[in-house]
């Protein structure tokens, strides 16, 4: 059931461990296109980064990897459409399904992964159930869909996994909301009754997150947003409704998110929402022409508070920083005669740094750095006579390490260390000749 496969990465940190394995792992034929890429440049003289393959090269079981969770042992795991990889810095340990071994993965296609507070390693498959993996024996105890027996797994199709403050595991499937009995194993249902509107408001579930408070919230496919209100599995649903302007804005694109006083903020593709528990409505946010002081875009595609309590709104047209007491938006967008504007205005990713200081990933115009001090960007971007400069203009992610360095992962330019004290970045890119550079240089 388990291949053991071993290559020469020597062990590191935790914490890099899973950082070059996330970096490595990256050539997985999932990527949207993007605007051209600018020419990447060499890397520059001194780099001494390496990276080992963790690809099928290496013993990676599949490339076209759908979850990845590290442990509390600092184990990597890595659920592909063929197998669970768990790796160590220095071996995989492949676990498969076997037709002859009972106790195998029912499934090879592994679609999510949790680790609960006891340890235990649950496994998300798609079309084999769910799996309670023993890390010690390697076997695993298979929850499957019995249509006979009205206490199994709704659904073979598992999407999402949950753990709620009581230690209940949430299981989201393609035919309802399970809760596992563990002390039995056995499940309760919560699933979509159209002549019901307390229960759940779509069958496939797609994602499952609770509130501060503990309360749970669930994000179907196409029925936007259900809230439980008891462990009885009374929901109030919580979709779009043209005649009703307190509903929900779009059933479509939802982006949740708890900020640090609870309050739920929903960003969709037609706006951007607050939700007033006490009144259970939602006070949209929209982009209005004629009004300065509003959303920069009704496409929200990123949320993120600071540590001060700002609170900032990535668009498709710009960035937002919201006061929240005032109910009023100051935009920040890109204008080419004034180099201390954003650099691009499709804002995709936001991050701030142990300094203060807001990275903003942008969809064509590189890196922004904003000193939330002075309200002033310092553009990074890709300069072909700067080898010094990011290697490309498109950046997806950025991470910080222990050192304060900045990584910044870009379609097509390979993966870049940022020096904050020096302003140089040093970029790490796929060499075909040399198995020791980067696997892809579209970094996620």
């Amino acid at each position: 059931m388990k291949d053991v496969l071993r290559s020469s990465l020597s062990r590191p940190s935790c914490f890099l461990r899973a950082v070059l394995a996330l970096v490595a792992l990256c050539g997985l034929g999932l990527v949207n296109s993007g605007p051209a890429a600018a020419q990447s440049v060499a890397p520059q003289p001194g780099a001494s980064l390496r990276f080992d393959r963790l690809s099928l090269e290496a013993g990676l079981s599949q490339s076209a990897v759908l979850t990845v969770l590290q442990d509390r042992e600092g184990f990597l795991w890595i659920g592909t459409q063929d197998g669970l990889n768990r790796y160590d810095g220095r071996v995989f340990v492949v676990y498969r399904h076997d037709p002859l071994d009972p106790h195998s993965l029912a499934s090879s296609f592994v679609q999510a992964l949790h680790e609960s507070r006891d340890g235990t390693l649950w496994v998300g498959t798609w079309g084999g159930g769910l799996a309670r993996f023993d890390r010690r024996t390697g076997t695993v105890v298979r929850y499957r869909h019995d249509p006979d027996d009205p206490a199994s797994l709704s659904d073979d199709i598992v999407l999402a996994l949950h753990e709620d403050a009581q230690g209940a595991l949430w299981v989201g499937t393609a035919g309802g909301l399970d809760r596992l009995d563990a002390s039995a194993d056995t499940f309760t249902h919560f699933r979509h009754d159209p002549n019901d509107p307390a229960t759940l408001s779509h069958n496939f579930v797609w994602s499952l997150t609770s509130s501060p408070e503990g309360k749970l919230w669930v994000g179907t496919l196409s029925g936007g947003v259900s809230e439980m209100l008891d462990p009885s599995g009374r929901f109030r649903r919580h979709r779009h409704d043209p005649r009703d302007p307190a509903s929900l804005l779009s059933d479509a694109n939802a982006l949740v998110f708890f900020d640090r006083q609870g309050t739920l903020w929903v960003g969709t593709a037609d706006g951007l929402a607050r939700y007033d528990a006490l009144t259970q409505a939602f006070v949209p946010y929209r982009h209005a022409d004629d009004d300065p002081s509003s959303l920069c875009d009704d496409f929200v595609q990123a949320l993120y508070e600071d540590r001060d309590g700002g609170f900032w709104i990535g668009t498709a047209n710009g960035l937002c920083r919201f006061d929240r007491d005032a109910g009023r938006f100051a935009a920040f967008r890109h204008v080419p005669a004034d180099p201390t504007s954003l650099s691009h205005d499709v804002v995709r990713a936001l991050f701030e740094d142990r300094s203060g200081i807001l990275w903003v990933g942008t969809g064509g115009g590189g890196l922004s750095k904003h000193n939330r001090a002075s309200a002033r960007f310092g553009h990074y971007r890709h300069l072909p006579d700067a080898p010094a400069s990011l290697s490309n203009s498109f950046v997806w992610d950025f991470l910080e390490d222990d050192a304060g360095h900045v990584w910044i992962g870009t379609d097509g330019g390979g993966l870049n260390r940022f020096d904050p004290t020096t302003g140089r970045f040093t970029p790490f890119l796929h060499r075909p000749n040399d198995p020791a550079s980067l696997s892809d240089d579209v970094v996620l």
